[in-house]
Order: C-alpha cells, then sequence, then structure tokens
C-alpha cells in the first residue's frame, strides 16, 4: 500500500488523531497526492483550525503527532499563515481524496517556484570568503545543495508556460542542469565542472531573484512558514 492509499484507508483515525488540536479539516498536497513520492520525501499538508481552539503552534503538534503515525517526515502548514497568492498548489481534504483520480499538482504560477528558490541561493555564494574556510569535503557538500535546489526548481519551472527559463540569454538553462546533475553527485565533482558552476552561479541566483516580486511583509511570512521547515541538510532527499 502506498501513501496516498495509506492515508484514504486510514483517514478518519487520522482525523481523529488530530481533531483535538482543533484541526477541522486536513489538506494533502505535494508529491504523495501525486504519487510521484520518493521512499523518504515528506508528507505535505496544509492543517484548518477552528480559530477559537488553536493555540500557537499547535501545527508542530500536529506534525509531530502524524510524524509518529507515519514513521516518516511530515510537514505541516497553518493554511491561515500562508498569504493566498503564494498557495502552492490545490490541496485536497484527506476526506474528499478519491483514489482513482490522478491529482494535478503543478502550481498556478511559476512564482511560488521563484520564491522557494530565490530563499534558498540568496544566503549562500560559492565565491564567499566563508566558502574558501571550508574543508574539502564541506566545499563539496554546498556545491552539491545548491545544484540539487537549481537542479529540482529548474525542472518544475520547465513544466510552466508563464515564464522566460527556455529563452533567458544570461544563460543556457540545459547548461545549467547538465552542470546540476554531475554535482549532485559528490564523487562525480570535477575541478572544472566547480569551477564553471561558481562562474554560472551568481547569474543563477540573480536571475531567479528577479522573477520575485519585492520583499513585503506577506513574503516574508511566506518564507518563514514554508522554507523555515524545510531541512538546510545537503544530503537531504528532495521530495
Amino acid at each position: 500500500m502506498n501513501v496516498l492509499d495509506k492515508i484514504i484507508a486510514q483517514r478518519t483515525q487520522i482525523m481523529q488523531l488530530v481533531a483535538p488540536y482543533g484541526v477541522t479539516s486536513l489538506r494533502l498536497f505535494g508529491s504523495v497526492l501525486n504519487r510521484t513520492e520518493k521512499p523518504f520525501s515528506n508528507i505535505d499538508f496544509v492543517a484548518v483550525f477552528d480559530p477559537n481552539q488553536f493555540t500557537w503552534g499547535a501545527h508542530l503538534d500536529v506534525q509531530s503527532e502524524l510524524e509518529t503515525f507515519f514513521d516518516r517526515k511530515v510537514t505541516v502548514i497553518n493554511w491561515s499563515d500562508v498569504p493566498e497568492a503564494y498557495k502552492p498548489t490545490d490541496p485536497v481534504d484527506i476526506l474528499q481524496l478519491d483514489a482513482t483520480i490522478q491529482y494535478d499538482i503543478i502550481p498556478k504560477s511559476s512564482q511560488f517556484y521563484y520564491v522557494v528558490l530565490d530563499s534558498y541561493l540568496k544566503h549562500f555564494d560559492p565565491e564567499s570568503k566563508p566558502y574558501f574556510l571550508l574543508e574539502s569535503e564541506q566545499k563539496g557538500a554546498l556545491i552539491r545543495y545548491l545544484a540539487k535546489r537549481i537542479n529540482w526548481w529548474f525542472r518544475k519551472l520547465l513544466f510552466l508556460k508563464d515564464n522566460d527559463l527556455r529563452s533567458f540569454d544570461g544563460f543556457l538553462f540545459v547548461e545549467v542542469l547538465y552542470l546540476c546533475d554531475k554535482l549532485e553527485v559528490l564523487e562525480n565533482q570535477s575541478e572544472e565542472d566547480v569551477i564553471r558552476f561558481k562562474q554560472l552561479y551568481p547569474k543563477v541566483r540573480d536571475y531567479v531573484h528577479r522573477q520575485c516580486p519585492p520583499e513585503n511583509e506577506e513574503l516574508n511570512k511566506f518564507t518563514r512558514v514554508w522554507v523555515g521547515i524545510r531541512s538546510f541538510d545537503p544530503y537531504e532527499e528532495m521530495d
């Protein structure tokens, strides 16, 4: 039984588990909803809380309960914390899930992908002084971390037509993806590829940042609730 089928089979029990925390609706999104998850992918939920019962941090308590229940990593986001403009997909209430439906998990806009990728990239610079102070293995891990995220989100962006990634002339997206594919495996990292990646990285980072709306409290709030719950472990598996 895969994860989606397990959720469908045990959804009544799941709701009984989270109801004491004030959850009125538990909605699934992401790779599990689309049946494209990997063995270590997060199970992604949005929890809708009764405002009269909600206490601060309740979504983390719900997350802990569900991680114990599923025995795997779970993400729970408080629906009211996610700005309307950045709601990632159309999450489906687990009580409404249908095993015969193939659910679409592609956002309506590229902006979601750009904002998330920007949040990962803007704090890192492989040419900065702290980078040169890292041990060789740590340098390789950082390059792998950045390559995995660029590779993952760029491939997502290619599914959408409201962006200029294919036609952008600041770099060739095919070269970026080719390099990222190689650099994701530490043993395959050559000095030549790392040098080229560091040349392209500022262009990629700046391009991604330019696609994001001006920073504001709504955007910062979204970044905190989405990226803040994701690990920055360079060895982490992508969903």
